[in-house]
């Protein structure tokens, strides 16, 4: 029996149902329906489902759960839990982590006093007995950190220390200039069990609000069994290291010892570079627009990929005559830097149209970009806003795609993405572009399988509600056309003057 049948024959029973009947109601034979009911064959259809709900009477609760088993049962729990953790993920992207501030977050501790001292008077090592004492410890050797020429941070534990995280998000400015290397384990226990929740897509989500505050950061991974590996007997299984003093603790963070005896540190310092080479990066940012363009070229070349974001995606249909009127004048490189900008336009519209690659934005998105002419997606480099006709020229550009089958509009729970959110994907890799708080736009590429294999999955295999058809976004797209072309015709008209 699967999923779906159980509760069907669950409901069935519960409802006092005449199976004749229904089979009479939902048009189809007793035998087909009875091996819906036994397990042996699945509905082809949601509208089926949705008649099989009608007739049974099911409430609103009900419902929710006998449509879940039937995706369920049609995908396998595993796949479908992965694809709503990979949704979750994508409708919440930075939603209340961006803008952290220390109003947010519990009063910082004071470092404890030292109660074990060398002989020479300075603290070596000292017990901290509690997360209190730990989080002041850590507060302290961060701060006598940025006294040293070039900071720098080891980290060698879960982003679940949250308060470490949040810490350094709500402090950018003065931690900005520290040079921050963090290596932590992801699961490599990729079933559905009891409890297990993908943490490997919660700990991305923590630590991307640390690339928007322009942070110098560089996360590193292996794989382990998490839960087997942390709730083992290890006493202090997490290490933060700076140049001059570290701190060991235990992995929930409630407990730790504290040291700052040279030998001691360098010797954490060995262990941790060496752990270093055995670990592979998880995200790693372009360094510059030149570095984006040359290393996005082979990413997306001849290969379908799939785009989601909150606002309109205009580079794959960008005009390359328009580059000449954008750019910035006063930039170094400035004609190395357009012809980079048109080569790598060159190659996302030939992949777009020849590979059918797939686009999807929000009509809100669009409506705000033909309001402000601002894109988020667009380097620094590049001048906005944009003029009004030359708004209308990109959304028409995106008509056309849309008419191709290439661009839709998101619907039902993904028409409320975040505008902070883009994402591009494809079955070998993929990347977020971000823009930081000092107005930088960066491509964080997107190196450890498991989440491009979760990302491909679920955006290569959206669920036909969350996405209009082709007919209808290209209607609404044209009605927003006309509805920006009719009033602001004199403007478009001064312009072309």
């Amino acid at each position: 029996m699967s999923e779906f049948s159980s509760y069907l024959k669950e409901y069935i029973a519960l409802h006092n149902i005449n199976v004749s009947t229904m089979v009479k109601y939902c048009n189809m034979d007793r035998g087909t329906m009875y091996k819906y009911i036994n397990g042996k064959l699945l509905p082809p259809s949601l509208e089926l489902i949705q008649r099989m709900a009608e007739y049974m009477q099911l409430s609103p609760a009900e419902q929710g759960i006998f449509f879940e088993n039937y995706h369920i049962s049609k995908v396998g729990r595993y796949t479908y839990l992965r694809r709503k953790k990979a949704e979750q993920f994508l409708t919440e992207f930075l939603d209340s982590t961006v803008h952290l501030s220390m109003k947010n977050m519990s009063a910082i501790p004071a470092a404890p006093s030292a109660s074990v001292t060398a002989p020479d008077g300075y603290v070596s090592c000292l017990a901290l007995n509690s997360s209190s004492a730990l989080n002041g410890q850590v507060c302290q050797i961060l701060q006598n950190e940025m006294g040293t020429k070039n900071p720098c941070l080891a980290l060698f534990l879960q982003p679940e220390y949250s308060f470490i995280m949040q810490y350094m998000a709500a402090h950018i400015e003065t931690y900005k200039s520290m040079e921050i290397t963090h290596i932590f384990c992801l699961d490599q226990v990729h079933s559905v069990q009891s409890g297990h929740t993908f943490e490997n897509m919660d700990y991305l989500k923590k630590i991307l609000p640390l690339y928007f505050g322009s942070l110098n950061y560089r996360p590193y991974y292996y794989y382990e069994n998490i839960r087997s590996h942390f709730n083992s007997f290890n006493f202090f299984p997490c290490l933060i290291l700076t140049t001059h003093e570290a701190v060991t603790c235990t992995s929930d963070f409630s407990q730790g010892i504290y040291y700052s005896e040279p030998s001691v540190v360098q010797l954490f310092w060995n262990f941790f570079n060496y752990y270093k080479s055995k670990c592979a990066p998880l995200l790693s940012p372009a360094a510059s627009i030149l570095a984006e363009c040359h290393t996005l070229i082979p990413m997306i070349s001849n290969i379908r990929s799939y785009s989601i974001q909150g606002e309109p995606c205009v580079v794959p249909v960008f005009p390359e005559n328009l580059l000449e009127k954008y750019v910035r004048k006063n930039i170094e490189h400035r004609d190395e830097l357009i012809q980079a900008i048109s080569l790598y336009l060159r190659s996302s519209n030939e992949t777009l149209y020849k590979c059918k690659c797939q686009i999807y934005c929000t009509l809100d998105g669009l409506r705000t970009f033909l309001e402000t002419g601002f894109l988020d997606e667009l380097p620094a480099e590049i001048r906005q806003p944009f003029d009004m006709a030359d708004r209308l020229t990109l959304v028409k550009q995106i008509y056309k795609a849309a008419q191709a089958g290439c661009y839709y509009l998101l619907n039902d729970i993904l028409s409320k993405v975040p505008v902070t959110l883009h994402m591009s994907i494809n079955p070998h890799g993929g990347y977020f572009l971000l823009k930081n708080n000092q107005g930088q736009t960066i491509y964080l590429l997107i190196q450890e399988p498991w989440l491009i294999e979760t990302f491909y999955d679920y955006v290569s295999e959206l669920p036909p509600t969350h996405t209009y058809t082709t007919e209808d976004s290209c209607r609404m797209i044209w009605d927003l056309i006309r509805e920006f072309s009719d009033r602001n015709s004199s403007v478009i008209r001064d312009s072309a003057d």
